[in-house]
């Protein structure tokens, strides 16, 4: 899962898109408005919600041992 902060000022946004879609199967979420650090922005709620997703469609997906 790529969370992208599309106004990263550290990290250019197209940049790391770019490259996250260069990974099979990537999730991608490019975050318009959101800087560098997704979690700690204002509107927190939307990447955690994202990688909660994730989180659980990838333990939903993996065999039971």
């Amino acid at each position: 899962v790529w969370l992208i902060g599309g106004a990263d000022p550290i990290a250019d946004a197209r940049l790391s898109d770019a490259l996250a879609r260069t990974v099979p199967k990537a999730e991608v979420h490019l975050l318009d408005g959101f800087l560098h650090e997704v979690f700690n922005e204002v509107d927190r709620a939307r990447p955690f919600a994202l990688m909660t997703k994730a989180i659980d469609g990838f333990l939903a997906a993996k065999p039971a041992a």
